[in-house]
């Protein structure tokens, strides 16, 4: 089994672009080793898909070897509401969640370390965003630009590096918190 969907799939049994079959709501590699879709729980790659483009919800925590996100990986999956990252992620790729436009919260685990340039830009409806941990944190050019329902944001504990224009026209954001021994308001 590859993954699992909540969304109901029109078919029972098919082919999806000559790379998946879908029995219910289960999708399989037609061939195990063409690289299509996400690898087996012992694996430490993810691998791109275009039936990411279908869900509505990806729960990734039991990949726990997997480290990082690849770039691109679930950019412009325009029906993706909520994602669950494997719990030992290092790095988002730039662009892994570009264009998720519904996409509404997303929490990062004690071990992220980087957030690539543009991985979260255009998540139109981005709300909450939540950091776990005390790990420095690095978060790149445009990470979450144009999160036009951002509205409040916690930075990480400790934060290494913000990049340039990171938070570029998030046109709700009221209240930018940076945590501290005094609970610092960086603007309100």
């Amino acid at each position: 089994t590859i993954l699992k969907t909540t969304d109901k799939i029109p078919f029972v049994y098919g082919r999806y672009k000559d790379s998946l079959y879908y029995r219910g709501r289960y999708l399989y590699p037609l061939d195990r080793y063409a690289g299509e879709g996400l690898t087996d729980k012992d694996s430490s790659i993810l691998l791109p898909s275009p039936a990411f483009k279908f869900y509505k919800s990806i729960d990734l925590s039991r990949f726990t070897k997997v480290t990082e996100i690849p770039d691109k990986l679930f950019a412009e999956c325009v029906d993706l509401e909520s994602v669950v990252l494997p719990p030992a992620v290092e790095k988002i790729g730039a662009e892994a969640f570009r264009g998720c436009i519904k996409l509404k919260r997303i929490a990062f685990p004690a071990s992220l370390e980087t957030i690539g340039a543009r991985a979260f830009e255009e998540c139109q409806g981005l709300e909450q965003i939540r950091f776990e941990g005390d790990k420095p944190v690095s978060i790149s050019d445009y990470a979450f630009s144009y999160c036009l329902s951002l509205k409040t944001l916690q930075l990480p504990q400790n934060l290494k590096k913000l990049g340039h224009y990171a938070f570029a026209d998030c046109a709700q954001l009221r209240k930018v918190i940076l945590p501290s021994k005094d609970g610092g308001i960086l603007f309100n």
